[in-house]
């Protein structure tokens, strides 16, 4: 029996069908798109919603009455589905179990593509959501279809541990952009690209070769002044709590402040190279700012 199950918020009308399973947008998609758009802040993110206190009648939990200075952002928040998926196979595996390895490894390789944060209808989030990407490409139907395709016939074989693995460096890439400072950007970028150079099973260096093995390993471009740069801001900030030789949450110098981007830009080219995707795109400056194809 075929397991049905529901993710968002995507702001892509997206909709393709493969051998293993089907997305399409819920009925209400349009609807929802633009009710959550008018919660979009100028900066293309959605923030949590504001919260209070309350003091309930214990028999009918109604409301009695507001508490005085209880009001915050919330720390939980849940964003409405904006995409079914639909799983095609016929196995023992009940819906957890489908959640927390095939429909998540799908429903956060979106995220990736399109540099936002997706979770299932009910569960939760924290902090705020890039609403307007974060990933600096341009995708054609056919092209994601290719990627998604590939990636998933790749992460089937794998053991149950190097595919979570593999989720929760996806999880916590698609959630830097949450953070607003940039030495906390960094701080989890950093924490993503030192999880996939795990993960790629290289032989052991110190920090300082890691970028550039990675690098020559994959045929990613590689920038010295760059890479000093990142490796220096890291191991400032994780030994000695300096952020661009400074207290953190002072201002930066400007290519200081850029490392958190560039790395990010790293990361999005050195994921897809784990699963053995290859592409021009991949191979592409990622310390340059402009747009590229997702090819």
């Amino acid at each position: 029996m075929s397991i049905i199950d529901e993710f968002g918020f995507l702001p892509v009308k997206l909709k393709f069908d493969s051998a293993d399973y089907v997305i399409y947008p819920v009925d209400n998609f349009d609807e929802l798109e633009k009710d959550i758009k008018k919660y979009v802040n100028l900066d293309g993110f959605i923030y949590p919603p504001q919260i209070y206190s309350a003091e309930l009648d214990p028999v009918t939990f109604q409301k009695i009455s507001r508490i005085p200075n209880s009001e915050r952002p919330a720390h939980l928040y849940r964003m409405p589905a904006s995409h079914n998926i639909e799983s095609k196979q016929d196995d023992d595996k009940n819906k957890e179990d489908v959640r927390s390895t095939f429909f998540s490894f799908i429903m956060h390789m979106l995220g990736y593509i399109y540099g936002t944060r997706l979770q299932f209808h009910d569960w939760w989030f924290d902090g705020r959501i890039a609403f307007e990407g974060q990933h600096n490409i341009t995708i054609s139907e056919e092209n994601l279809k290719k990627f998604i395709e590939y990636s998933l016939n790749t992460f089937k074989p794998w053991q149950d541990n190097d595919q979570k693995f593999f989720i929760n460096i996806l999880y916590m890439h698609n959630r830097s952009p949450s953070y607003e400072w940039d030495w906390e950007r960094f701080t989890i970028e950093y924490m993503v690209f030192d999880a996939c150079w795990k993960f790629s099973k290289l032989t052991r260096v110190p920090h300082t070769e890691r970028i550039k093995r990675i690098c020559e390993e994959y045929g990613l471009y590689y920038n010295q002044d760059a890479v000093d740069r990142i490796v220096r801001l890291r191991n400032d900030l994780f030994h000695e709590a300096l952020w661009s030789r400074n207290q953190p949450g002072t201002a930066a110098e400007a290519q200081d402040f850029m490392a958190s981007y560039n790395l990010r830009r790293l990361n999005h080219r050195v994921i897809p190279s784990l699963l053995g995707y290859t592409s021009s795109y991949i191979k592409s400056n990622w310390t340059d700012i402009g747009c590229y194809d997702f090819d």
